[in-house]
């Protein structure tokens, strides 16, 4: 089978050997493209501009207003803090259920728990820094809500979506009530707006990034959107996750390693939406485990499993049908952790051992991402949410 098939499809795990120019056996591998040119179209942020109300970090933040607590309506300093596991390869603060990294693979089993600061509050409470600038590559805000590509982007259109108002610490305090529902959905409804109006009516970044766009409808298209929220989360502040397919190629083999969407932490768009449309609720109390709400909604004939088994199928069958991915736009391949140069006049492959394959996801993810877009001296930009709030104006949903 021809080299190039195999590796846009990313997936060689069922290939005992594959030739092509001089000859290369991957035995049972897996590869994936790499090491991205930068000559993708590109989609940049919304050209709205802020400065921020806080100047300081979060720490800041909570000795500045520590004092008021107990006249706010949510719980301010607890709230501004993440537990995690924070990857000592790449930096990323996981969710303290993941075993591995869900940016850069690395084994997470040893980490010890930490506590990060909640940068989505932060966005919402307009801090100017923590470890790095709260800058936001903004997509859509107003008084209530923000749109902002995800800075550790899975697919070159990778959003977030966020209340601003209020704080709600996770999807399991929407299960109890209309009110509830509604929000999420309006989070939905704003990412699809936006991948609409700004990917998909951006005519070279859709040929370029999704195969035979030129014949589909936009509701064709939105059957292979990918949206959930995770729980536990990374950040301690409600947000929809929002995936156009495909995903990058370093991404898609993640998923085929199990280590994106993982079952019993990533909830299925498909899933909330069949729970919230029963007409029995479930009252979430802030130990609520995941297991007891799958429980719950088994009995009432909604089961997580099959659900998000279905939604997990799907999203590698749209990557598989969407993705564009052209070989000549990449000098290499990853075979397991092992990089391999392409001879773009031969097709031949040769084995490249003064590049790690880590140090290829972080340059591929500049190359690909929309994050930041445009980019001032070949690095992300971004701005602050113009509608900030100071922490008394922040309600606690329930």
């Amino acid at each position: 089978e021809d080299i190039w098939v195999l590796l846009l499809n990313m997936d060689l795990s069922s290939v005992a050997n594959v030739h092509h120019g001089g000859g290369f056996g991957l035995g049972s591998s897996s590869a994936y493209l790499a090491n991205a040119k930068d000559v993708q179209p590109h989609v940049d942020m919304i050209p709205e501009t802020a400065d921020c109300r806080f100047v300081g970090d979060v720490d800041g933040l909570i000795s500045e207003y520590k004092s008021q607590e107990g006249e706010m309506k949510w719980n301010f300093a607890s709230g501004m803090k993440n537990r995690v596991k924070k990857c000592t390869n790449c930096g990323k603060p996981n969710a303290f259920t993941l075993s591995t990294c869900n940016s850069c693979g690395n084994d997470l089993s040893q980490t010890e728990l930490s506590f990060t600061n909640n940068i989505f509050m932060g966005f919402a409470l307009g801090v100017q820094k923590g470890p790095f600038p709260f800058v936001i590559s903004m997509r859509n805000q107003d008084d209530n809500y923000v749109v902002f590509d995800d800075l550790l982007a899975l697919s070159p259109c990778h959003l977030n979506a966020i209340p601003t108002s209020t704080y709600i610490p996770d999807f399991r305090y929407l299960l109890a009530s209309e009110a509830g529902k509604a929000i999420a959905f309006d989070l939905r409804a704003r990412c699809v707006k936006v991948f609409q109006e700004q990917f998909w009516g951006n005519d070279a970044w859709r040929k370029k990034n999704i195969r035979g766009s030129a014949d589909m409808s936009f509701d064709d298209m939105a059957h292979h959107l990918i949206t959930g929220f995770n729980y536990p989360p990374s950040q301690y502040q409600l947000h929809l996750q929002f995936f156009a397919p495909p995903l990058m190629p370093f991404h898609y083999q993640a998923y085929l390693n199990d280590v994106h969407f993982t079952k019993g932490r990533f909830i299925p768009f498909e899933y909330f939406s069949a729970i919230t449309n029963l007409s029995v609720t479930f009252e979430t109390k802030e130990d609520t485990q995941l297991e007891e709400i799958f429980a719950f909604y088994k009995k009432h004939g909604v089961d997580y499993d099959e659900v998000w088994q279905k939604c997990f199928d799907r999203y590698g069958e749209s990557h598989r049908l969407l993705a564009n991915w052209d070989p000549a736009d990449f000098d290499s391949v990853v075979v397991g952790k092992d990089v391999f140069q392409i001879n773009h006049s031969t097709g031949a492959l040769a084995p490249d051992s003064t590049t790690l394959a880590n140090d290829l996801v972080n340059k591929d993810k500049l190359a690909l991402q929309n994050y930041g877009r445009p980019y001032a001296s070949g690095k992300p930009t971004g701005t602050y949410y113009k509608f900030s709030k100071v922490p008394s104006a922040i309600t606690a949903f329930l």
